[in-house]
C-alpha cells in the first residue's frame, strides 16, 4: 500500500499542503484524527464511497450508519487532512437565516419553496442543537442572539421589504425582533447601525463539531476514514455488478457500489460536466483579538453580527479591483489569505466599534488587535441553493455540494436526506426538504442554459441570480 502524499496530484494550487491555519484548526493541532488513517491500507471494496471530509461527508456518514438498513461499509477519503476545507475554516457559526433571503429564493424557486429554504434552515439549527447534546460534542457550542445591523440607509429598505414579504409568504418571523435605531445601536453597540432585526442562533467550533461527528462513526464497524486519499478519478468498474464505480487514489483503488460527492468547492475536479453551475470560490475570514482597551471599558458583544453595508455585499474592498475579483473564482488555493481582503475587513469592523482601542494605522498578526486571517474554498451555485440527490446519468452516484456558503445551516438536514435517498431511493426524499435542492436533469439543463458563455467566471456568476 501506498505511502500517503503529502502532494496535491492536481499540483501545488489544489489542495496545497501547506496553508495559513484556521483558528479552528490550530485549536485541533496534535488531535489523532487530524491524520487519520492516512496510511493505513485501502480497502479494496467498499458499499458506498464518501470523497470530502467536511461536515456533508460526516453527516451523510453517520447517517447512513444509524439507518436500520445501513450499508455494510462506509468509506470516507479526504485529500489533505480530515476536514481540511471550509468546514474547519468557517466563521463558527450555526446561523439560520430567518428572512433576509426570501426574495433572492423566492425569483429562482417561487415563494413556496423560499419558505421552505428559511425553514430548512431553522430545521439545521434545532438538529445540530440536538446533535451536540446526544452525543455531548465539546465545540464550544453556544446558543446565543445573532443580530442583522443594517449599516446603511439602503440596507434598511433591503430588509424591511424581505421581512415584509417573508411574513407575507407564510414565513414564521414571530421569533424575530425588529429593533429600530436606537435598539439596534445598543444591541451591536455601534453608532453606525440604522436599523436592526435579531433572533435565536449559536456560534461553535466547526471543526471540533466535525470531529465528534467522525469519532460517532468511527465507534461503527465497517467505517473507514482516510486522510491524504484524495480521488483523482471515478470511472466505470467494467464487469463488476456488485461495485460498479472504481474510485482511483495516488495509495490504490477502491471499488464501490456506491459514491457520494461531498465535494462542494473541488468538484469539477471529478465532476467537469458541473463546472459551469458548482463554482468554487476562495473567501477570507478574519478574527480580532479582544477588545484592545480592555473588556472593562469595551464588555464583550455577546450576539453574533451580520454588518450590511450593501445589499449583495457585507461592504466593498477598497483597493481591490474587478481582475482581483474575477481571480477568486474557480481558485482551489487555500494557502494564504489575501492581505489587502484581510486588511479591508479589520478596517470596517473598527469603524463599527471605534471605541473598542483597535488601532487600523497597522496591520498584521499581533498587531493593532488584529489576530489572524485566512482563506477558504467555498462553492457558490447560480440558483443559490445546494445540489442534493442521485447525480443524473450515472446510477449509483450522488452529490451534496455548492452550500453557497450556508453549510453550517444547511448539511444537518439536507445529508440524512441524502443518507436516505442513497439506500431507499427518491421515494425517501425527506419532504422537509426544499425540492428546490435535488439535483434533476432539468434544473441542471436550465442553470447551463442560464449561464452566459465566453465570459470569465465572476461575470457568469454576476449574470445569474448570485449577485442578486
Amino acid at each position: 500500500m501506498a505511502v500517503a502524499p503529502k502532494t496535491s496530484p492536481w499540483g501545488p494550487s489544489v489542495f496545497p499542503p501547506q496553508w495559513v491555519r484556521s483558528a479552528w484548526q490550530r485549536s485541533v493541532e496534535g488531535d489523532p484524527l487530524v491524520n487519520w488513517g492516512e496510511n493505513d491500507p485501502l480497502p479494496e471494496t467498499a458499499d458506498v464511497v464518501i470523497i470530502g471530509s467536511g461536515l456533508s461527508g460526516g453527516v451523510t456518514a453517520h447517517s447512513l450508519l444509524n439507518s436500520s438498513d445501513r450499508p455494510g461499509s462506509v468509506v470516507v477519503l479526504e485529500a489533505r487532512e480530515i476536514c481540511s476545507g471550509a468546514s474547519g475554516r468557517n466563521a463558527g457559526h450555526c446561523r439560520p437565516d430567518a428572512f433576509r433571503g426570501f426574495n433572492a429564493y423566492s425569483r429562482f424557486q417561487g415563494p413556496e419553496q423560499a419558505k421552505k429554504i428559511l425553514e430548512s434552515e431553522a430545521i439545521t439549527f434545532q438538529r445540530v442543537r440536538a446533535f451536540v447534546k446526544e452525543h455531548k460534542i465539546d465545540c464550544e457550542f453556544t446558543v446565543r442572539p445573532t443580530l442583522d445591523l443594517c449599516l446603511s440607509e439602503e440596507f434598511v429598505g433591503y430588509a424591511k421589504k424581505a421581512f415584509e414579504d417573508a411574513r407575507a409568504g407564510g414565513v414564521d418571523v414571530d421569533h424575530v425582533k425588529v429593533l429600530d435605531q436606537e435598539a439596534a445601536r445598543k444591541a451591536g453597540r455601534t453608532d453606525r447601525a440604522f436599523y436592526g432585526y435579531q433572533w435565536e442562533a449559536s456560534s461553535l467550533n466547526p471543526l471540533k463539531l466535525a470531529h465528534g461527528v467522525y469519532r460517532q462513526c468511527l465507534k461503527h464497524d465497517g467505517f473507514g476514514l482516510f486522510a491524504y486519499t484524495p480521488a483523482t478519478s471515478v470511472t466505470a468498474n467494467e464487469g463488476d455488478d456488485k461495485h460498479p464505480w472504481l474510485i482511483s487514489t495516488p495509495r490504490g483503488n477502491i471499488a464501490a457500489t456506491k459514491v457520494v460527492y461531498a465535494t462542494n468547492g473541488y468538484t469539477k475536479l471529478l465532476l467537469p460536466e458541473l463546472q459551469d453551475i458548482i463554482w468554487g470560490y476562495q473567501a477570507q475570514a478574519v478574527q480580532l483579538a479582544p477588545p484592545p482597551i480592555g473588556l472593562n471599558a469595551f464588555p464583550r458583544i455577546e450576539p453574533t453580527l451580520s454588518l450590511r453595508y450593501e445589499l449583495q455585499y457585507y461592504y466593498s474592498v477598497k483597493d481591490f479591483t474587478y481582475e482581483d475579483y474575477e481571480k477568486l473564482f474557480d481558485n482551489m488555493d487555500d494557502s494564504v489569505p489575501n492581505p489587502v481582503r484581510g486588511k479591508d475587513a479589520f478596517e470596517h469592523i473598527v469603524m463599527a466599534f471605534p471605541d473598542a482601542g483597535y488601532d487600523t494605522s497597522v496591520y498584521g498578526e499581533g498587531l493593532g488587535g488584529f489576530d489572524s486571517t485566512w482563506a477558504g474554498i467555498i462553492a457558490f451555485t447560480p440558483d443559490q441553493v445546494p445540489f442534493v440527490g442521485p447525480l443524473p446519468g450515472k446510477e449509483g452516484q450522488y452529490i451534496i455540494s455548492g452550500f453557497n456558503g450556508h453549510g453550517m445551516a444547511r448539511i444537518f438536514h439536507c445529508a440524512p436526506c441524502l443518507a436516505d435517498v442513497v439506500l431507499k431511493g427518491m421515494g425517501a426524499w425527506d419532504p422537509t426538504v426544499p425540492e428546490a435542492f435535488a439535483i434533476t436533469p432539468e434544473r441542471v439543463k436550465k442553470l447551463q442554459a442560464l449561464v452566459p458563455q465566453g465570459v470569465s467566471l465572476a461575470r457568469k456568476a454576476d449574470a445569474t441570480a448570485f449577485a442578486k
